[in-house]
Protein backbone atom coordinates (compact mmCIF):
# COMPACT_ATOMS: atom_id res chain seq x y z
CA UNK A 1 0.00 0.00 0.00
CA UNK A 2 2.71 2.02 0.87
CA UNK A 3 4.49 1.58 -2.43
CA UNK A 4 1.53 2.40 -4.54
CA UNK A 5 1.33 6.02 -2.72
CA UNK A 6 5.17 6.30 -3.16
CA UNK A 7 4.05 5.58 -6.72
CA UNK A 8 0.85 8.05 -6.85
CA UNK A 9 2.88 10.65 -5.01
CA UNK A 10 5.72 10.38 -7.43
CA UNK A 11 3.50 10.41 -10.62
CA UNK A 12 0.87 13.22 -9.40
CA UNK A 13 4.97 15.30 -8.79
CA UNK A 14 5.70 14.81 -12.09
CA UNK A 15 2.33 16.21 -13.49
CA UNK A 16 2.83 19.43 -11.52
CA UNK A 17 7.01 19.17 -12.83
CA UNK A 18 5.41 19.50 -16.28
CA UNK A 19 2.93 21.50 -15.54
CA UNK A 20 5.82 24.52 -13.92
CA UNK A 21 7.99 23.52 -17.12
CA UNK A 22 5.16 24.17 -19.64
CA UNK A 23 4.07 27.80 -17.48
CA UNK A 24 7.78 28.47 -17.66
CA UNK A 25 8.04 28.02 -21.34
CA UNK A 26 4.85 29.14 -22.34
CA UNK A 27 6.07 33.01 -23.16
CA UNK A 28 8.27 31.21 -25.98
CA UNK A 29 5.52 29.05 -27.04
CA UNK A 30 2.98 31.98 -27.61
CA UNK A 31 6.05 34.08 -28.90
CA UNK A 32 7.03 31.63 -32.02
CA UNK A 33 3.15 30.95 -32.58
CA UNK A 34 2.44 34.80 -32.56
CA UNK A 35 5.73 37.25 -33.67
CA UNK A 36 4.04 40.22 -33.25
CA UNK A 37 3.41 39.45 -29.54
CA UNK A 38 4.29 42.51 -27.23
CA UNK A 39 5.29 43.84 -23.68
CA UNK A 40 4.45 47.21 -22.58
CA UNK A 41 7.54 48.84 -20.61
CA UNK A 42 6.89 51.91 -18.12
CA UNK A 43 9.65 54.00 -17.36
CA UNK A 44 9.10 56.95 -14.19
CA UNK A 45 11.27 59.14 -13.22
CA UNK A 46 12.63 59.54 -9.09
CA UNK A 47 8.97 60.70 -8.72
CA UNK A 48 7.62 57.79 -10.03
CA UNK A 49 5.96 59.85 -12.67
CA UNK A 50 5.47 58.05 -16.05
CA UNK A 51 7.89 59.64 -18.51
CA UNK A 52 8.17 57.40 -20.95
CA UNK A 53 5.54 54.28 -22.16
CA UNK A 54 5.92 51.97 -24.95
CA UNK A 55 5.56 48.54 -26.26
CA UNK A 56 8.34 46.03 -27.31
CA UNK A 57 8.01 42.17 -29.26
CA UNK A 58 8.03 39.87 -26.32
CA UNK A 59 11.41 39.04 -25.45
CA UNK A 60 13.48 41.67 -27.40
CA UNK A 61 13.97 45.62 -26.82
CA UNK A 62 12.78 45.86 -30.24
CA UNK A 63 10.06 48.97 -30.00
CA UNK A 64 6.62 47.97 -31.89
CA UNK A 65 3.36 49.83 -31.04
CA UNK A 66 3.09 53.13 -29.55
CA UNK A 67 5.54 55.43 -27.97
CA UNK A 68 4.72 58.19 -25.41
CA UNK A 69 7.30 61.06 -24.03
CA UNK A 70 6.19 63.15 -21.51
CA UNK A 71 8.58 66.39 -20.34
CA UNK A 72 9.52 67.21 -16.44
CA UNK A 73 5.94 68.87 -16.08
CA UNK A 74 4.11 65.66 -17.11
CA UNK A 75 3.42 67.45 -20.17
CA UNK A 76 3.00 65.14 -23.34
CA UNK A 77 6.15 65.80 -25.49
CA UNK A 78 5.97 62.93 -28.06
CA UNK A 79 4.03 60.50 -29.25
CA UNK A 80 5.33 58.15 -31.81
CA UNK A 81 4.48 54.47 -33.51
CA UNK A 82 6.72 51.73 -34.22
CA UNK A 83 6.81 48.82 -36.29
CA UNK A 84 9.62 46.49 -35.63
CA UNK A 85 11.49 48.88 -34.66
CA UNK A 86 11.31 51.29 -37.15
CA UNK A 87 9.36 54.69 -36.35
CA UNK A 88 6.05 54.01 -39.20
CA UNK A 89 2.95 56.55 -39.02
CA UNK A 90 1.65 59.44 -37.72
CA UNK A 91 4.37 61.58 -35.00
CA UNK A 92 3.73 64.19 -33.04
CA UNK A 93 5.77 66.55 -31.20
CA UNK A 94 4.65 69.33 -28.32
CA UNK A 95 5.86 71.94 -26.38
CA UNK A 96 5.10 72.15 -23.04
CA UNK A 97 2.18 70.27 -24.00
CA UNK A 98 1.24 72.20 -27.08
CA UNK A 99 1.16 70.62 -30.51
CA UNK A 100 4.25 71.77 -32.23
CA UNK A 101 4.50 69.24 -35.37
CA UNK A 102 2.76 66.49 -37.01
CA UNK A 103 4.92 64.21 -39.69
CA UNK A 104 4.45 60.83 -41.23
CA UNK A 105 7.08 58.40 -41.36
CA UNK A 106 7.97 55.11 -43.22
CA UNK A 107 10.83 52.88 -42.42
CA UNK A 108 11.96 55.70 -40.00
CA UNK A 109 12.22 58.35 -42.72
CA UNK A 110 9.83 60.98 -42.82
CA UNK A 111 7.55 60.89 -45.47
CA UNK A 112 4.11 62.36 -46.60
CA UNK A 113 2.59 65.37 -45.10
CA UNK A 114 4.16 67.29 -42.54
CA UNK A 115 2.36 70.32 -40.48
CA UNK A 116 4.05 72.50 -37.60
CA UNK A 117 1.96 74.93 -35.25
CA UNK A 118 2.68 78.24 -33.89
CA UNK A 119 2.35 77.81 -30.63
CA UNK A 120 0.67 80.32 -28.92
CA UNK A 121 -2.42 80.15 -31.57
CA UNK A 122 -2.00 76.84 -32.53
CA UNK A 123 -2.85 78.03 -36.09
CA UNK A 124 -0.72 75.77 -38.62
CA UNK A 125 2.53 77.38 -39.52
CA UNK A 126 4.52 75.63 -42.17
CA UNK A 127 2.42 72.66 -44.42
CA UNK A 128 4.35 70.85 -46.69
CA UNK A 129 5.48 67.14 -48.11
CA UNK A 130 8.40 65.49 -47.77
CA UNK A 131 9.11 62.13 -50.09
CA UNK A 132 11.18 59.65 -48.10
CA UNK A 133 13.15 62.21 -46.19
CA UNK A 134 13.49 65.47 -49.01
CA UNK A 135 11.39 68.47 -49.22
CA UNK A 136 9.65 69.00 -52.41
CA UNK A 137 6.93 70.32 -53.97
CA UNK A 138 4.92 73.16 -52.74
CA UNK A 139 5.49 74.42 -49.00
CA UNK A 140 2.85 77.06 -47.55
CA UNK A 141 3.67 79.20 -44.45
CA UNK A 142 0.92 80.85 -42.70
CA UNK A 143 0.73 83.75 -39.90
CA UNK A 144 -0.15 83.04 -36.65
CA UNK A 145 -3.54 84.32 -37.19
CA UNK A 146 -3.98 81.38 -39.97
CA UNK A 147 -3.12 83.81 -42.93
CA UNK A 148 -1.36 82.46 -45.92
CA UNK A 149 2.15 84.37 -45.90
CA UNK A 150 4.10 82.30 -48.43
CA UNK A 151 3.94 79.63 -50.73
CA UNK A 152 7.59 78.11 -51.73
CA UNK A 153 7.91 75.16 -54.62
CA UNK A 154 10.92 72.81 -53.05
CA UNK A 155 12.66 70.13 -54.97
CA UNK A 156 15.99 68.58 -52.90
CA UNK A 157 15.31 69.99 -50.02
CA UNK A 158 16.03 73.65 -51.70
CA UNK A 159 13.59 76.54 -52.60
CA UNK A 160 13.82 75.77 -56.41
CA UNK A 161 10.61 76.96 -58.59
CA UNK A 162 7.90 79.24 -58.16
CA UNK A 163 7.49 81.30 -55.03
CA UNK A 164 4.67 83.88 -53.83
CA UNK A 165 4.70 86.33 -50.70
CA UNK A 166 0.92 87.31 -49.62
CA UNK A 167 0.37 90.95 -47.94
CA UNK A 168 -1.47 90.25 -44.53
CA UNK A 169 -4.98 91.21 -46.60
CA UNK A 170 -4.17 88.36 -48.36
CA UNK A 171 -2.45 90.65 -51.79
CA UNK A 172 0.14 89.02 -53.80
CA UNK A 173 3.65 90.87 -52.12
CA UNK A 174 6.02 89.32 -54.35
CA UNK A 175 6.44 86.76 -57.35
CA UNK A 176 9.37 85.06 -58.76
CA UNK A 177 11.58 81.93 -59.17
CA UNK A 178 14.02 80.93 -56.02
CA UNK A 179 17.00 78.48 -57.50
CA UNK A 180 18.58 75.98 -55.13
CA UNK A 181 17.64 78.10 -51.96
CA UNK A 182 16.58 81.31 -51.03
CA UNK A 183 18.03 82.93 -54.36
CA UNK A 184 15.66 84.82 -56.67
CA UNK A 185 16.35 84.03 -59.70
CA UNK A 186 14.67 85.41 -63.03
CA UNK A 187 12.22 88.40 -63.16
CA UNK A 188 11.45 89.61 -59.91
CA UNK A 189 7.69 91.17 -59.06
CA UNK A 190 7.12 93.59 -55.99
CA UNK A 191 3.13 94.45 -55.36
CA UNK A 192 1.81 97.21 -53.21
CA UNK A 193 -0.47 96.38 -50.31
CA UNK A 194 -3.24 97.05 -52.94
CA UNK A 195 -2.35 94.37 -55.32
CA UNK A 196 -0.83 96.96 -57.86
CA UNK A 197 2.65 95.58 -59.67
CA UNK A 198 5.73 98.99 -58.42
CA UNK A 199 8.80 97.32 -59.58
CA UNK A 200 10.16 94.57 -61.56
CA UNK A 201 14.01 93.31 -60.90
CA UNK A 202 15.72 90.63 -62.57
CA UNK A 203 17.87 88.50 -60.63
CA UNK A 204 20.58 86.37 -60.98
CA UNK A 205 21.40 83.48 -58.11
CA UNK A 206 20.08 86.35 -55.26
CA UNK A 207 21.19 89.53 -57.00
CA UNK A 208 18.65 91.02 -58.20
CA UNK A 209 18.47 94.75 -59.59
CA UNK A 210 15.59 97.03 -60.62
CA UNK A 211 14.24 97.45 -64.53
CA UNK A 212 11.12 98.90 -63.86
CA UNK A 213 9.97 100.70 -61.19
CA UNK A 214 6.14 102.57 -61.06
CA UNK A 215 6.27 106.01 -61.52
CA UNK A 216 9.77 106.72 -62.55
CA UNK A 217 8.58 105.62 -66.01
CA UNK A 218 5.98 107.50 -66.12
CA UNK A 219 7.97 110.74 -65.24
CA UNK A 220 10.44 110.09 -68.66
CA UNK A 221 7.23 109.91 -70.75
CA UNK A 222 5.93 113.32 -69.82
Amino acid sequence: MLSRNIKSISKLLGYVLMYGVFLTLLPTFWRCGNPNATEHIVLRDDSTRIVREYDVLKGTKVKHGKLTVKDFDGKMYEESNFDHGKLSGVQKLYTKGKLYSIAHFKDSIIHGLYTSYHIETGEPYVIGNYNMGVMEGKWKTYTNQGKLKEIVTFKNNEENGPFVEFWPNGKIKAEGEYLNGDNENGLLYLYSPNGVLYKKMECKEGNCHTIWEKGKEEKKGQ
